[in-house]
């Protein structure tokens, strides 16, 4: 039981981290964003990579140390993985990792290939926001 409330934890997570970014992204008219069938997608897409992210820390057994941990805090591991699983996955996703010259061209974006994906994905949203 414990284990779904750390699913559904790092899924609430990482589906607010996606509300943020298209919060902040339409600021003009979030309201009407944030309801549009590519947002809602993108949130699922936000709460899937986070569980994923979480099952593979868990998976590969991951201890993350928590500075509040103690013995009076047994549970601040398993705390510590479903913050850093909810707020890292798409972090880690959308992310630029460096932006550098590269033959002749004037930016070289390297990152994970999702990205694109996900931007291209929300041109509905953006469209339907600016119009």
């Amino acid at each position: 039981m414990s284990a779904l409330i750390d699913f559904l934890g790092a899924a609430a997570l990482g589906a607010l981290v996606g509300i943020g970014e298209l919060v902040a992204r339409y600021r003009d008219a979030p309201g009407r964003v944030l309801g549009m069938p590519p947002a809602i997608l993108y949130f699922v897409i936000n709460a899937v990579a986070s569980c994923t992210g979480l099952g593979l820390i868990r998976a590969y057994g991951w201890s993350l140390p928590a500075p509040f941990a103690s013995a009076s805090s047994p549970g601040a591991d398993r705390w510590t993985q479903v913050l850093v699983a909810g707020f890292g996955a798409m972090a880690l996703f959308t992310g630029h990792w460096t932006i550098a010259p590269w033959k002749g061209l004037e930016k070289f974006y390297f990152g994970p290939a999702p990205r694109r994906a996900l931007s291209q994905g929300l041109n509905p949203v953006h469209g339907a926001s600016t119009s």
